[in-house]
């Protein structure tokens, strides 16, 4: 199933929008948003078509010649076609006076570590002494700490200086696969929005088969919005 789904996720968005999420971010957005990680900039043009002023980045811009490993298609020979402008930049895009009055969107940022990434065992028979092994070999693998391998998201929150971030992933303890923090983000982006922010709303998306995704929106505590304007 996944080989049919995974084409339309690259091409569109990872996470899927609905009327009440989007009316959702644009409630919580008066002054516009600024979204980071922005992909084929699908949710950015649906929100821009709402009247909402949506300023998109991502490292790996679709319509650029170098291949967004998320957004590719075909044989990862070519990007995915962009539906709005989508400018080149990180997580320090969002730093600043300037977009402190807009909301920070991140929608499905990648995943923190590698945990979970070699999970599925290979497939064959296995006799009573492979079955040994492999309990121990999954034994070491339990004990071995995961991997950072990307920390664009918990990067983008501690860079925004404004108020309001909407989050859409998965989160600990509601995810549908092995990993305890889902297939977005981990335990260092779950924990600043815990320790910074406070969550005003939740809002239930229909989800890609295996996702447990949703959008949260996490408003920052008036004690820490002063030290930001420091």
């Amino acid at each position: 199933m996944e080989y049919r789904i995974l084409p339309l996720r690259r091409e569109y968005a990872w996470a899927v929008p609905t009327q009440e999420a989007l009316d959702t971010i644009k409630e919580f957005s008066p002054n516009g948003v600024v979204e980071i990680g922005a992909g084929t900039g699908y949710w950015a043009s649906l929100l821009q078509q709402r009247g909402v002023n949506v300023i998109a980045y991502d490292k790996f811009p679709t319509h650029c010649s170098e291949l967004n490993p998320y957004h590719w298609v075909g044989d990862r020979w070519m990007n995915a076609v962009p539906f709005t402008l989508v400018l080149s930049g990180g997580p320090d895009s969002c730093s600043g006076h300037t977009c402190a009055a807009r909301s920070l969107l991140l929608c499905f940022p990648p995943k923190e570590t590698d945990e979970g990434d070699n999970d599925d065992k290979e497939d064959g028979d296995d006799d009573d002494d492979d079955g040994i092994a492999q309990e121990g070999k999954e034994k070491n693998k339990n004990t071995k700490a995961p991997k950072v391998i990307n920390t664009m998201g918990v990067d983008a929150v501690k860079s925004y200086q404004g108020e309001c971030v909407i989050y859409v992933g998965e989160w600990k303890g509601q995810t549908s696969r092995m990993c305890v923090y889902g297939e977005t983000s981990g335990a260092l982006l779950q924990k600043e929005l815990s320790d910074h922010f406070t969550l005003a709303r939740v809002v239930k998306l229909p989800t890609w088969p295996f996702a447990s995704d949703n959008l949260q929106v996490w408003r920052r505590r008036t004690s820490e919005c002063n030290k930001k304007l420091m």
